[in-house]
């Protein structure tokens, strides 16, 4: 096989190529009545994800990777191990939407992300990405501009 053809072929599978989740902030357990979580394994403040730059919504693909997320692991940080798994937007989404329709809800979201339905920092997040404005999350609006 030539060179030109391998890399034909990588070019067009990269954009498939698996996401590390970051997972989102959780309440650390040294902060008494904790209703944001804030906090990253690793001490970093969350956007409310644990990426180092921009991410999906649902904390994967972040640019720059990950705040530690193995430090989450290693210190069982409960709810972050399912979100720390390598999913590509896609699966992530298809996780998520679990009636199937294409339009992810701020209930499914919400719910998929382990927090509460008056969670201030994932409606707010939720609603950046909702970028029509019409209370639905669809597969283009996954990720920011």
């Amino acid at each position: 096989m030539h060179i030109s053809t391998l890399m034909t072929i990588l070019s067009t599978v990269a954009p498939i190529v698996v996401a590390e989740c970051c997972g989102a902030g959780f309440c650390h357990k040294t902060t008494p009545n904790c209703f944001t979580p804030n906090a990253c394994a690793d001490g970093a403040w969350a956007t409310p994800c644990c990426g180092r730059g921009k991410c999906n919504i649902f904390c994967c693909a972040c640019d720059g990777g990950c705040h530690n997320p193995k430090l989450a692991k290693r210190l069982n940080i409960k709810g972050m191990e399912r979100r720390t798994a390598e999913l590509t937007d896609t699966e992530a989404f298809g996780q998520a939407n679990v009636d199937g329709t294409g339009n992810l809800t701020l209930n499914q979201y919400i719910q998929y992300m382990g927090a509460t339905n008056d969670d201030e920092v994932y409606v707010s997040w939720f609603n950046k990405h909702d970028k029509n404005g019409d209370g639905i999350i669809t597969a283009d609006e996954v990720r920011l501009e």
